[in-house]
């Protein structure tokens, strides 16, 4: 074959040298991939952040097609395209680009919101919400990548647009509650103010968190129904979660009869601390004497049991309950009740 043949505009040596350039380039460029991926990414399993993670990610899923193009377009510098292929070549590279720029934003999108996120935890990516911010994050990726796509190759993407956001709004208005809840369940994922299996009180209504939907929130209550409340009343009602309490502050007060000795009601406060002192899981803060009433002398105390069960509560609040009675008894000390005496006219 003569060297010097031309062939689409550059002679044959130059074509030969093109290609014998791509192919050992595209080999270095996949043994570069392969070598970072197997070797790097062992090292990237082993620390605490997750960005290095998605860079071993996304350099997998770099696609053979675009090395080629990468390595055909650096050893291409020989070659002088023909006029008539030159729009072909750059288009090639347009599209060669963009869907390799939707591989790694499918990717992105699957590393924090799938199934095996390393980002988000096994309770939260089962929730549809998740899903939801999944699907609509690729429907954002593939439209600005088909626009930016199309916009390159040349065709007029301004009446694509004007459409699409008359469209939008149309669906938005005739769909806006629906699409409010939506939108709350966005809040709820993002902002974490519950999981799954937090116990939460909503107004009147509480219970355990079992499903964030997309558009409802369900529970279950103490007396075992499922309360199902749209999303945005979720959003938009104070919310008190106990899940996240670490400790559960007690006050509780004890009515004391009138006529009991003063000696006595000094040593109240010292035996209500013993008491709480004798009991796990308690912090006494203070037992003093609170107040005159009407009918009454009143004990406050006040302690924490360090720790955020309810039944533990139950258990330690009827510890100390049974133990001060025990104790009054001993003393002698009488608990105030109130009494209605009757005066008739004889």
């Amino acid at each position: 074959m003569d060297m010097e043949q031309i062939i689409l505009g550059n002679p044959v040596e130059h074509w030969l040298t093109t290609f014998g350039a791509t192919i050992v380039f595209w080999l270095a460029l996949q043994f570069i991939k392969y070598i970072t991926v197997k070797k790097v990414g062992k090292l990237a399993e082993k620390t605490e952040t997750k960005l290095d993670d998605l860079a071993i990610t996304l350099l997998d899923k770099t696609r053979f097609y675009f090395l080629i193009f990468v390595a055909f377009y650096y050893s291409s510098k020989l070659l002088v395209i023909p006029p008539r292929f030159l729009l072909f070549w750059q288009h090639s590279i347009i599209v060669a680009i963009a869907l390799q720029v939707v591989v790694w934003g499918n990717a992105t999108i699957e590393f924090v919101f799938g199934k095996d996120s390393k980002i988000i935890s096994k309770e939260a990516t089962n929730s549809a919400s998740y899903g939801v911010l999944g699907f609509v994050s690729r429907l954002v990726m593939w439209s600005t990548v088909l626009l930016i796509t199309l916009s390159n190759l040349g065709v007029n993407i301004t009446a694509i647009v004007t459409g699409l956001g008359v469209g939008g709004i149309a669906v938005a208005l005739a769909a806006q509650k629906i699409l409010g809840d939506i939108f709350s369940s966005f809040i709820i994922v993002l902002d974490k103010p519950f999981e799954i299996g937090d116990f939460i009180v909503i107004g009147e209504f509480q219970g355990t968190v079992e499903k964030v939907g997309i558009k409802t929130t369900r529970f279950r209550s103490l007396t075992g129904e499922q309360i199902i409340m749209p999303n945005s009343v979720v959003i938009d009602s104070k919310l008190r979660n106990f899940k996240r309490m670490e400790e559960r502050r007690v006050s509780f007060k004890i009515n004391v009869e009138y006529g009991t000795p003063s000696d006595k009601l000094e040593q109240i406060p010292k035996l209500v601390e013993e008491i709480l002192a004798s009991t796990q899981q308690t912090r006494f803060v203070f037992s003093a004497f609170r107040e005159f009433t009407d009918f009454s002398l009143i004990f406050e105390t006040v302690y924490f049991v360090e720790s955020s069960d309810y039944n533990l509560y139950l258990n330690v609040q009827e510890k100390i309950n049974l133990a001060i009675y025990k104790k009054f008894a001993d003393l002698g000390i009488r608990f105030a009740v109130p009494v209605r005496r009757m005066l008739t006219d004889n």
